[in-house]
């Protein structure tokens, strides 16, 4: 609908809008915050109603160690909370789940990154090309060192926000810290009910020895079952016979050794 003075409903909201004051103060780009830190951020946000979000409430729940001003700045960079802390309507667009919250994020992006996006095609840029944008006074003035990490930081929103991504950028897109698939031990110790079997020795015997024995494993009370199966013959080293007869029981004496 179009008023009297000929300006539409809409283009006096947007004006309205573009006369007050922004709530959120156009900071650095994030450079120095990780990405695992704000990730903790999107998954607190599905379980918790986050209202203001200072440094107590980062050292509680994000992290700790002098690094709060650097989860705050990125917030703020974003549009997630203002300058005084307080959440802004952005930060409920992360109660999402799935293709929502992919969506969601692409507008918080977009929101941000608004500049970038705008002067730079990010589907086919080099990675340097948003590093010199970041480095540009108007638009940051990181130094190259901060600019960098800058960029990654910015690769992976965007790949989250399901943005296309140059090959080049998408290439700086790596598992976030801290969530990276558990290592996998190359030697399991064992564990209190596990039987463990060593292979038979295929020899002459005229000893063979077949005897459980319980281990003492962490604690008075805990133990493992172990079956060991071997044989001894008159080229078994002394050392292995006493190891033997001490777990049968019995002594190691020299008449034994000369006997057998």
């Amino acid at each position: 609908m179009v008023g009297a003075m000929g300006t539409s409903e809409s283009d006096e909201s947007l004006a309205l809008l573009e006369s007050e004051p922004p709530k959120v103060k156009a900071s650095y780009p994030p450079y120095n915050c990780s990405v695992t830190w704000i990730k903790k951020l999107f998954e607190l946000r599905r379980t918790m109603n986050i209202t203001t979000v200072d440094a107590k409430f980062i050292a509680a729940h994000i992290v700790a160690s002098n690094h709060e001003s650097k989860v705050l700045n990125a917030l703020r960079y974003l549009g997630l909370i203002d300058q005084k802390g307080n959440a802004t309507d952005k930060m409920t667009l992360l109660n999402a789940e799935g293709d929502a919250l992919r969506g969601n994020v692409k507008i918080i992006v977009e929101s941000a990154y608004a500049g970038l996006l705008q002067d730079v095609k990010v589907d086919k840029a080099k990675s340097e090309t948003v590093t010199g944008y970041f480095t540009d006074p108007k638009h940051g003035g990181l130094t190259v060192a901060q600019a960098k990490p800058a960029v990654k930081f910015f690769a992976w929103l965007a790949n989250e926000g399901g943005i296309q991504l140059s090959q080049d950028l998408s290439q700086l897109v790596t598992p976030a810290a801290g969530i990276s698939k558990k290592r996998e031990k190359k030697s399991a110790e064992p564990h209190p009910g596990v039987t463990i079997t060593a292979p038979q020795v295929e020899r002459e015997s005229r000893i063979p020895t077949s005897r459980k024995a319980e281990i003492p494993v962490q604690g008075p009370n805990a133990s493992i079952q172990a079956t060991v199966s071997m044989t001894l013959d008159k080229d078994t080293p002394v050392e292995i016979w006493r190891m033997v007869l001490r777990m049968l029981g019995a002594e190691y004496t020299e008449k034994e050794a000369v006997d057998s």
